[in-house]
């Protein structure tokens, strides 16, 4: 009992100093994604024009046919981009498209429960 009360404490004063990341988020959940290899594909939630943020999202972008969304930015994974706070809270990372032209994507937190309701825009390379 005292030390599952000491691990919640643990995470409030984290969340209240520095933030806790954790993968509970609101709107649009991890997927994956086709885009043209070579392209640069900008993922964005309320920034570059892109989607809904509230909260202070973070968004992971990994290789589709190496990392599954719900594994992209854990811990031992290789990630192309990953962003938090790209205008005011809300996460903006652009790539480039992998050959296997799969990308990843994983929204997370910061702290609390954002709203992350990512979109993409893909140009050429």
């Amino acid at each position: 009992m005292k030390s599952s009360i000491f691990k919640v404490l643990a995470c409030i004063f984290a969340l209240s100093t520095v933030g806790c990341s954790a993968d509970e988020t609101v709107g649009r959940g991890a997927e994956t994604i086709s885009c043209t290899p070579g392209s640069e594909v900008t993922v964005a939630c309320g920034a570059s024009d892109l989607g809904f943020c509230s909260g202070d999202p973070i968004l992971t972008v990994c290789d589709g046919a190496e990392v599954p969304e719900e594994m992209c930015g854990d811990s031992g994974t290789e990630t192309l981009g990953r962003n938090d706070d790209s205008e005011g809270r809300c996460p903006s990372v652009t790539v480039t498209c992998p050959d296997s032209g799969e990308l990843s994507v994983k929204p997370t937190a910061f702290s609390g429960v954002p709203t992350c309701d990512w979109d993409t825009r893909e140009s050429a390379g």
